[in-house]
């Protein structure tokens, strides 16, 4: 593989933190988004237990806007393009084939606004 810059490191820590941080948030919505059928409520403690500003309005807008956002920062959407960012410039190091497993979920969560299946949609994001 050769010597890698301090740059490309930090990019390395960084794709991996992102992707890290959408894999498991996806996981914990599935669990919070089968528990607000009961409690449509639940939105909030969630918002709160995972540090998130509680900028929405309603069960709905939270799940339009926390997955589907992308000017939101805490939003899914907005953390996987951060991934994708590093990902471009660490093309040479990771490769093309890497690289599109990355690309694919992009392309999937960016298609899942007003989903009629919702979850099995994230499956697939968290899949890729």
């Amino acid at each position: 593989m050769g010597i890698i810059s301090l740059e490309r490191i930090d990019n390395l820590i960084w794709l991996g933190r992102y992707s890290e941080r959408i894999y498991l948030t996806i996981k914990e919505f599935f669990s919070c988004y089968d528990k607000m059928l009961d409690d449509p409520n639940l939105y909030k403690e969630y918002c709160y237990a995972l540090q998130i500003p509680m900028i929405y309005e309603n069960p709905k807008d939270f799940i339009d806007r926390y997955v589907c956002d992308p000017t939101i920062s805490d939003s899914l959407l907005s953390n996987l393009f951060r991934a994708y960012d590093n990902c471009i410039v660490l093309r040479n190091e990771i490769g093309t084939e890497s690289m599109t497993y990355l690309e694919m979920a992009l392309y999937q969560l960016q298609e899942i606004k007003n989903s009629d299946s919702l979850l099995l949609d994230l499956q697939l994001v968290m899949d890729h």
